[in-house]
C-alpha cells in the first residue's frame, strides 16, 4: 500500500484521484464533505522533505486547474518537517494564496494522527508494528512521599546503602512502588 492509499484511509469521503499516469493536477487524494468545499491532499514519500517540495507541491494545484475548487490543500509526507526554511516556506505560500488553506504533515504529524488508530497501523504497517507504535502509556503510580511515610522513610534506608556501598555506578536506584511495577526516583 501507500501514502496515498494511508491518506484515504485516515481522511473521511476520500478517494484517490485519478490513475496512475494520469495527469493529476497536483492531487494524490480528494476528500468530499457534505458542508465544506472538498479537500486536495499531495501525498510524498521522502526521507527529507524540503521547502523547495513543498514549493513544488501547492505549486502545482495553486497555479493550475484547481479541479474541484477545494479550499484546503494538505501536503502529507513520510519525511520529518521541523525545519525553520520549511516554515517560513509554509507562511510565505498562505501569504500567496490566501484562498487555499495550507498544511503540511509530516512525519510527527502522520504518527499522532495514526497512534490512536491502530486498526490503520496495522493494516499499513502489520501487527508488529502496530503492538509496539499503539500501546497506551501505563500510568505509574506515584509513591506516598510525604515527610513520616512508610515510603520515604524506605527511600531513605535505600539511598544511604546505595550511595554508602558506591553502588551508583553499578546498579539504578529503584524504589518499589509495588512488588511489581519499580518506578526510578
Amino acid at each position: 500500500m501507500t501514502v496515498e492509499h494511508l491518506v484515504v484511509a485516515l481522511a473521511k469521503e476520500a478517494r484517490l484521484s485519478g490513475r496512475r499516469g494520469q495527469n493529476q493536477q497536483g492531487i494524490d487524494v480528494v476528500a468530499f464533505f457534505a458542508d465544506a468545499a472538498p479537500t486536495v491532499y499531495q501525498a510524498k514519500r521522502y526521507r527529507t522533505f524540503t521547502a523547495a517540495h513543498l514549493r513544488a507541491a501547492i505549486h502545482h494545484y495553486a497555479q493550475g486547474r484547481r479541479p474541484f475548487a477545494a479550499e484546503r490543500m494538505v501536503v502529507v509526507t513520510t519525511a520529518p518537517v521541523e525545519d525553520t526554511a520549511v516554515d517560513a516556506e509554509l507562511h510565505s505560500l498562505r501569504g500567496k494564496y490566501p484562498d487555499l488553506a495550507i498544511e503540511l504533515w509530516g512525519q510527527k504529524q502522520l504518527s499522532d494522527l495514526l497512534n490512536p488508530r491502530p486498526e490503520l497501523v496495522e493494516r499499513f504497517f502489520g501487527e508488529a508494528t502496530r503492538r509496539l507504535f499503539c500501546r497506551a502509556p501505563v500510568p505509574q503510580e506515584q509513591p506516598d512521599l510525604a515527610v513520616g511515610s512508610a515510603a520515604l522513610t524506605e527511600y531513605v534506608t535505600k539511598a544511604v546503602e546505595y550511595w554508602s556501598l558506591n553502588l551508583r555506578e553499578h546498579v539504578p536506584l529503584t524504589l518499589s512502588a509495588t512488588a511489581d511495577e519499580p518506578f526510578r526516583v
